[in-house]
């Protein structure tokens, strides 16, 4: 060593006078250190394991090793250079080594490296620094050191790759800390790196998890001079995503702009990759359109990172939306692409769609690999189609693709969830035989199937087995050891496992404690199973709700009523089934028992039970004002929309600038010397009536006239839908004479077009008398006519009417279609007559006419109606089974009505299959579930939908439904400036607010006692021409009696009458109300005594009030007598007008009657018990 050493200094002294003598002492310490006896090469090399590339370019054709017959020719090349008398320069051989290196057949360069040595060739620093390259690329640092030291013995000055190859090296083998040290050591003697090599030392302390220590080293290099640039951001940038720090990723990357630093497609790519990683899909689309904005073209990574954030989410359809963006671009799907998008079908359950993909990648030339194939075995197993699995793995075998341990726990656990428990440990076997790992998951399958086909003993055997193997078993597997021996009535042994698992080191789970209690329950150790309760909560770990359900259930079978509803009681108050808003002192443990079992069976979506039913009445007749259920919404993804290039054809007239487009080009043919036909203007007035801008159409048709350009039939149709589009029945009458004058014959298209205006105008009458006068004079109808004058019927009420015209018209020909039915049924529905309108539904179904979305979502809507929900859903099923596709009223109308029944659980049930059958959801669809979910008091995650939805791109933005759903949620819970700040966002957004988001402002503020506010809204609705109704003067009524503002409150209410708004009995009953609680029962009973001569039935409520009154002022004979009127007048008391008078008995000490009075209470019904 002393020899090398000296040879060392020698050579350093001699070639190098620029070297200072500490460089030369830190080469000598380093070499010595390393102890190397000589330089020397083995010839059997240990195959390469990391792809470690040179960075140098080659100049030479072998630069491109593509294939072996490549690697064949460039080592042919070598050795023919060897062989020659007098063999080219080092640079040829060198070009060589490099190109082998570059493809990381680093062996192969160090084999023909040693051959040149005993040629006698001396290397150049080029070629060292190429061995350097493979000796590290295989991991062999030791080797690479060597030849360090040969460098320096050859007179060479190692340069800035020689140094950073070293430094990479080192961080491949995980020794980052030597790395760092080495960098630090050659810093001291003077040697200046660059940003390759900071990008090295960076980009290896993120891949070690020291993503600190990395930015650390970044903040640092600008003192040795050195810029940070890209490569040093995007690898902490990555390091921080992997770990779903994305908030201090973005932090870095705007530090990078602010820099000056221009991110590349690796920084989008890794920030995308964090979005997704973190949910945040919306903002991870956003990113790439930014960068595609800033003219960074997005690789198959980029879009392959996003289609799977996408998949996992179950959000296929925008995933291909991704995919067709991609495909446009000309970017080539990979194999990890596709494997995406089947692993996103089998998320959503729609494995036919993935094995489709799976088969047209084997079609297209592109091999599915081994994730391919666990994906589809996986999505077998999920369905128990075990056998396909298996058939997909003998398959992998045929094809030489070696399975994987997921390959076979896929396997293992598929066989074990069909009860197939031998094959499933043939699998394990075979795993074993072919080198192939187990590990924990692959055990714990086995071990469940065999405890739940009772094969104890032989998992017991398995567990030990496992052991053995040097796998550690985890809490999951103590879980399913401990479930399967309580099932195996083995209680004692699992109770020996369990009080075990502390000296073990594993900490029991809530699922475990639940597995032992619920064992004890089941062996009535019920005493036991408390303990273990109580104690598992001073061990940190909280009893869930199964828990309690557990003790519950058992404390009921044992009859032990009384500790079963204190367990319940516990139960509610700590959330785990938020339900009763009140309890009431006469509810019944059965009711109790009830509202448990009604929280579990309506966690599976769809229900079909008739249980639930049973339940939930049992819940109505309890008292019950709101059931709800504690939901944990999962943000919604919302649906990613690609923006579609405009079709510039004046039949897709979808904006102002296309409708100014179709108008110029209508001005432009009027001005040609010889005009087109009236075929080319027809088809532009056409498109102008199709979507509605019927004033522009009739202008243009008058400037056509006074061209004299002729109409024909079309053109004069066209022009009569305008007039009946806008109202105008007499200009449209008109055009019907001038069909006559310019001799066209009207066709049906003409006549039906006037019978609908006629009923658009409400003038259903007259449509029919036309009807019948065309009629009378031979002209024949079609359905379609018979459509329009049956749907114009119904929307005015006249249903009936409407049945008739059904029932007449086969004498004239004409057979009913669905759409006659379904304007019937849908009138029926809204008035709630849901059985006649199912019997039109089997009348139609009789006479063989299929019924379509419409009818179904108008039968949806009428169940919906009355709260037959199940029957709802159960028409949904029917008509999925007819093989009609429900669109998105049909789950809008659904989700509507079970989001109106409190059931939001079931709503967004009912909303993942919608977004499963590729649904859009739209406004209505998230106003529905946000106005669910304020009728429920959970205000918070209604709110979370409409941030959502406000976020999302255009065509999901909150409408001023939306706005006042939400501040009618604030004004519920009194967060009143809360609910002003919205009114004041939708002010900003250019939404004008309605009379409902004023009258919910008023109410809430009226509710909150800021009358002065509510009155400035009122006075602002007017300036606004905002029409206040009978709802908003009577919340502002009722707010200024509260405060004692009478003759305010009196003034207002003559305003109410000026203005035209007549007052109904429930502005009465409050003006009453108010004034007998201010002491002025005078003027309260002059109004009531008016109430019949203007009309108006006193209700129960205002009887009550008015006897309240009267009580209040002593006045008993006077509110008896009342209340005998009351009842006179057709007005039965109820509980609470018997009260105000019991009570009023006792205080004046007329027990007796008091007494006489609670009994006939009592004898009514009002009061049971």
């Amino acid at each position: 060593m002393t020899l090398i050493v000296s040879t060392i200094q020698f050579a350093l002294f001699s070639f190098n006078r620029f070297f200072s003598f500490d460089r030369i002492l830190f080469y000598t310490n380093m070499l010595r250190a390393a102890s190397f006896s000589r330089f020397s090469f083995s010839l059997h090399i240990v195959p390469y394991v990391f792809p470690f590339r040179c960075s140098m370019s080659s100049l030479h054709s072998h630069s491109e090793l593509t294939s072996p017959r490549h690697v064949d020719e460039a080592v042919d090349s070598f050795t023919r250079m060897l062989s020659m008398r007098r063999p080219p320069s080092i640079i040829q051989f060198t070009k060589i080594l490099g190109s082998l290196a570059k493809t990381n057949h680093f062996p192969t360069a160090i084999s023909l490296f040693q051959q040149l040595q005993a040629r006698g060739i001396a290397p150049n620093l080029f070629t060292l620094n190429i061995l350097i390259n493979c000796c590290c690329g295989m991991g062999r640092i030791t080797l690479a050191v060597s030849v360090f030291a040969k460098i320096f013995r050859m007179g060479f000055q190692p340069n800035t790759i020689t140094m950073t190859t070293l430094i990479k090296g080192l961080c491949l083998r995980g020794n980052v800390e030597k790395a760092l040290h080495f960098h630090n050591r050659v810093l001291a003697h003077g040697f200046q790196f660059n940003q390759v090599t900071y990008g090295t030392l960076i980009n290896g302390l993120c891949k070690t998890g020291h993503t600190s220590a990395a930015i650390q080293v970044l903040r640092k290099i600008p003192q040795y001079g050195i810029a940070p640039d890209a490569v040093m951001y995007n690898a902490i940038i990555d390091s921080l995503c992997k770990v779903t720090l994305v908030s201090d990723a973005f932090h870095l990357y705007s530090e990078m702009l602010a820099k000056g630093i221009s991110p590349n497609v690796i920084t989008y790519n890794t920030l995308i990759y964090g979005l997704c990683l973190a949910g945040q899909l919306k903002e991870a689309i956003d990113l790439l359109n930014h960068m595609m904005l800033k003219n960074i073209t997005p690789n198959v990574r980029t879009y392959s990172t996003l289609i799977d954030g996408l998949c996992k989410e179950g959000n296929i359809k925008d995933a291909k939306s991704v995919l067709a963006v991609m495909t446009k671009d000309a970017v080539e799907p990979t194999v990890v692409t596709y494997n995406c998008l089947m692993d996103g079908y089998c998320l959503v359950n729609e494995l036919n769609k993935a094995k489709c993909i799976f088969d047209t990648m084997a079609r297209i030339g592109m091999a599915p690999d081994i994730q391919s194939y666990n994906i589809i075995i996986n999505g077998f197993c999920k369905i128990k189609l075990v056998d396909e699995a298996l058939s997909l793995l003998e398959e992998m075998h045929r094809k030489n693709l070696v399975p994987n341990t997921i390959t076979y726990n896929t396997l293992i656990d598929g066989l074990c969830k069909s009860r197939r428990i031998s094959c499933a440990s043939k699998l394990l076997v075979e795993m074993h035989n072919k080198g192939q790992p187990a590990n924990i998951i692959t055990y714990n399958s086995l071990l469940d199937g065999m405890f739940n086909i009772k094969q104890l003993d032989k998992a017991l055997v398995l567990f030990n087995q496992m052991k053995e193997s040097g796998i550690n078993p985890d809490i999951w597997t103590y879980n399913i050891l401990i479930d399967g021996l309580c099932k195996g009535g083995r209680l004692t042994d699992a109770k020996v496992i369990f009080q075990d698992l502390p000296i073990k080191n594993h900490r029991p789970n809530v699922r475990t404690y639940n597995i032992i209690i619920n064992g004890l329950c089941k062996e009535g150790l019920l005493e036991e199973a408390l303990a273990l309760l109580s104690e598992m909560e001073d061990n940190g770990c909280l009893p869930d709700a199964v828990t309690f359900e557990i003790v519950i259930c058992a404390l009921f079978e044992k009859g032990e009523n009384d500790m079963a509803e204190k367990f319940l009681r516990e139960m509610i108050a700590r959330g785990l089934l938020n339900g009763i808003n009140s309890q009431p002192t006469f509810v019944s443990m059965t009711v109790i028992v009830s509202t448990v079992q009604f929280a579990l069976l309506s966690s599976n979506p769809f229900f079909s039970s008739d249980w639930i039913l049973f339940y939930t009445n049992m819940l109505r007749a309890a008292s019950f004002s709101r059931f709800s259920f504690s939901l944990h919404i999962v943000p919604y993804v919302f649906p990613f929309r690609c923006s579609m290039s405009s079709l510039h054809s004046h039949s897709q007239l979808t904006s102002p600038r296309h409708v100014d487009e179709a108008v110029d080009s209508f001005t432009r043919m009027l001005s040609m010397r010889r005009p087109p036909s009236i075929i080319q203007f027809t088809k532009i007035l056409g498109s102008l009536a199709k979507t509605n801008h019927f004033p522009t159409a009739i202008s243009l048709f008058q400037q056509l006239q006074a061209r004299g350009i002729a109409p024909n039939l079309f053109t004069l149709n066209i022009l009569i839908n305008c007039c009946c589009g806008m109202g105008r029945m007499k200009l449209a009458f008109s055009v019907l004479a001038k069909i006559f004058r310019m001799g066209f014959q009207p066709d049906t298209i003409t006549l039906n077009t006037l019978i609908k205006g006629l009923c658009l105008c409400g003038n259903v009458e007259k449509a029919l008398h036309f009807h019948d006068t065309v009629l009378a004079h031979g002209f024949q109808f079609n359905q379609v006519t018979y459509g329009i004058l049956i749907n114009g019927l119904c929307k005015t009420g006249h249903t009936s009417a409407a049945i008739q015209v059904l029932r007449k018209i086969p004498r004239y020909g004409i057979v009913p279609n669905v759409v006659m039915y379904s304007a019937i049924i849908d009138s029926l529905c809204k008035v709630t007559l849901v059985s006649d309108a199912f019997h039109l539904y089997s009348e139609m179904l009789a006479k063989g006419i299929s019924p379509n979305v419409i009818t179904y979502n108008t039968l949806t809507y009428g169940l919906c109606l009355v709260g037959q929900l199940k029957e709802a859903i159960d028409l949904l099923n029917h008509m999925m089974l007819k093989n009609i596709t429900p669109n998105v009223r049909t789950y809008n109308t659904l989700i509507d009505g079970l989001c109106k029944e409190g059931n939001i659980k079931d709503a967004k049930s009912v909303l993942a299959v919608m977004t499963k059958d590729a649904v859009e959801p739209t406004v209505v669809t998230y106003n529905c579930l946000m106005d669910g979910y304020c009728l429920v008091n959970e205000l918070n995650k209604a709110k979370c939908i409409f941030h959502t939805m406000a976020q999302i791109e255009i065509g999901m933005a909150p409408d001023i439904r939306s706005y006042n759903i939400i501040i009618n949620g604030l004004c519920k819970s009194k967060l009143m400036d809360d609910a002003l700040n919205l009114f004041e966002e939708m002010r900003r957004k250019n939404l004008v607010p309605d009379t409902v988001t004023y009258s919910t402002l008023i109410d809430g503020l009226r509710k909150s006692r800021r009358i002065s506010c509510a009155s400035k809204l009122l006075v602002e609705m007017h300036n606004k021409g905002q029409p206040a109704n009978i709802i908003t003067y009577t919340s502002l009524l009722d707010g200024m009696f509260n405060v004692k503002q009478v003759d305010k409150a009196f003034s207002l209410f003559n305003q109410m009458k000026k203005s035209g708004i007549g007052p109904n009995i429930f502005t009465y009953n409050i003006l009453i109300h108010g004034l007998c609680k201010n002491g002025r029962l005078i003027e309260a009973k002059e109004i009531f005594q008016d109430l019949s001569i203007k009309n108006y039935h006193p209700n129960v409520r205002t009887y009550t009030i008015m006897i309240s009154g009267l009580c209040k002022e002593g006045l008993f004979e006077e509110a008896l007598a009342l209340m005998s009127k009351m009842e006179d007048n057709g007005c039965l008391p109820n509980a609470v007008t018997f009260e105000i008078v019991i009570r009023a008995f006792f205080e004046k000490g007329e027990n007796d009657m008091a007494e006489k009075l609670l009994r006939e209470m009592i004898a009514r019904g009002l009061l049971n018990g």
